[in-house]
Formats: structure tokens, C-alpha cells, sequence
């Protein structure tokens, strides 16, 4: 910068370094490769070289020194040149919301009371009722908008495995398809303690082939279990609820499992 200030560097290349603050009388021609939609950082771009010196403006001369600006990224279609900027009208203010006094007729604010122009009280009333949201998960989650209905899949195959998550406590991951599609997955914690470990054990207990007062306490013996023939239940099929948004997970609400019955036996998720 020293040297092109000096004169002693015809041309300098920047990248958002030299748009604002830079200061060289010098400068006679500007070379814009950046677009911008800031009317303001336009003007400032510019400023670089189009500040008017003593050299620039002088008449001695046939020709005027000035400054040429080359402007390779439709800025001044977009904002026009400097002098003579094309600027957004301001967008109108929201209106303050209004009553009219019952008394004197007259237009005050809604949260005014007594009336500054007659005095009159009005009587307190409640809030007036709010816009329902609009169809988003706060909606879902206010009770406003139902959720979508569960999907019913007729479950092939059930995959179990181990899954180390952010916790760091492991848990069995069980994978459910239909076909060769895997429509919902569940995490059972058997390694966990409290409210956790219950619906762990109480799920275990539930797909024993024959019930039994031991279950596993570790996930890699349960997967042991089953790799030596211990057969857990398969469900006929499953009902999912999809997944709400990216953030979420599909939620297996009820189980069917087989059975003799004209009816299938339905037990709802914990």
C-alpha cells in the first residue's frame, strides 16, 4: 500500500481489504469485481478513487485526469452511479392501533385510558383474542394443528445393534422394515438407570418368546443372547407417526403382534 501510495506500483488487488478506509489521491481508475446490494458500500467503493483532488478536477489541461471506474458486476445497474443513486423509498410505518372514546368521539391510543381528551374510563376488558398460529411445529406443539396420522408398515425384519451416543451409555438400537426399506428405529436403555432402565426392561419383557424373570443388564450380552438363538418377538406390524421436521424422529405409537385372534392384539408405545 506504502508503494502504490507513493507511485511507485501501478495497480493494487484486494479482496474486501481496500473497500472502505482506504485513503490514495492517486487512485485514477477502479477495476469492481465484487457486487454488492448495499447502496451505502457501493458509494464507499467508489469513494476509493473518486474522491475529487486538486489533480483530478483541474481545468489546465485538454483532458481531465478524473477517475475511471470499470465495473464488471452490475452495480450501477443495480444502484446507479454515485451521483446519482437510485435509493428505496422507505417503507410506511404500521400504523398505531386506535379506539374511539364512546364520550367525545375521539380517535386515541388503544392502551390510553382514562381518555386524554375527556377523561373517560373505560372499563377493564380482556386481551382480544390472538391470530391462531400459522401451520409450523409451535402450532403442532400448542395443540392448534393435529399431528399427522401414523403410517401402518407390515414389519419383515427386525435388526438390533449397539449405539454409543452422546451420553456415552450405550443403548440397543432395534431397526424395523418392511421389505428392504427401514421405516423406524427405536433406542432401548438397558444400561440406564431410573424411569429409562424400567421402560427398557418392561420393552425387553414384553417380546420374551416365554416369560422370564431375567433380562439383560447389558447391552452387549443382549446381543449376545440373540446371536446364540434367544429369539426376541416380532412384531406384525407397526404404526408410525412421521417425523415432524429435520430435527425430528418418526415415533412408532402401537404395536401389532401376531396372533390367532380374528383381531390383532395392539399395544401402544411407551
Amino acid at each position: 500500500v506504502r508503494e502504490f501510495r507513493a507511485g511507485r506500483l501501478t495497480a493494487l488487488v484486494s479482496v474486501s481489504v481496500l473497500t472502505t478506509g482506504f485513503d490514495a489521491p492517486v487512485t485514477d481508475c477502479m477495476i469492481m469485481a465484487r457486487p454488492t446490494i448495499s447502496p451505502v458500500l457501493w458509494v464507499q467503493m467508489c469513494g476509493r478513487g473518486m474522491r475529487p483532488t486538486e489533480a483530478k478536477c483541474s481545468q489546465d489541461t485538454d483532458r481531465k485526469r478524473g477517475c475511471l471506474v470499470l465495473d464488471f458486476v452490475g452495480n450501477v445497474q443495480r444502484h446507479g452511479p454515485i451521483d446519482r443513486l437510485i435509493l428505496k423509498e422507505p417503507s410506511p410505518k404500521k400504523p398505531k392501533p386506535k379506539k374511539t372514546c364512546p364520550e367525545c368521539q375521539a380517535e386515541i391510543s388503544v392502551f390510553a385510558n382514562p381518555c386524554p381528551e375527556c377523561g373517560y374510563v373505560f372499563e377493564p376488558g380482556g386481551k382480544p383474542p390472538a391470530d391462531p398460529p400459522k401451520a409450523n411445529k409451535n402450532a403442532i406443539i400448542a395443540g392448534i394443528q393435529p399431528p399427522p396420522p401414523p403410517v401402518r408398515y407390515a414389519i419383515s425384519r427386525v435388526a438390533y445393534s449397539k449405539h454409543l451416543g452422546k451420553s456415552g451409555v450405550p443403548t440397543l438400537r432395534v431397526d424395523y422394515f418392511a421389505g428392504l426399506l427401514r421405516v423406524a428405529s427405536e433406542w432401548v436403555c438397558l444400561e440406564h438407570t431410573g424411569y429409562a432402565q424400567q421402560k427398557a426392561v418392561s420393552w425387553w419383557r414384553n417380546r420374551e418368546p416365554r416369560p422370564m424373570k431375567i433380562c439383560p443388564t447389558e447391552i452387549q450380552q443382549a446381543l449376545d443372547w440373540i446371536d446364540n438363538g434367544f429369539e426376541l418377538k416380532q412384531p406384525a406390524a407397526i404404526h408410525v407417526r412421521p417425523a415432524r421436521d429435520v430435527k425430528s424422529y418418526p415415533e412408532i405409537v402401537r404395536y401389532e403382534w401376531p396372533s390367532t385372534e380374528t383381531k390383532p392384539v395392539l399395544q401402544h408405545a411407551a
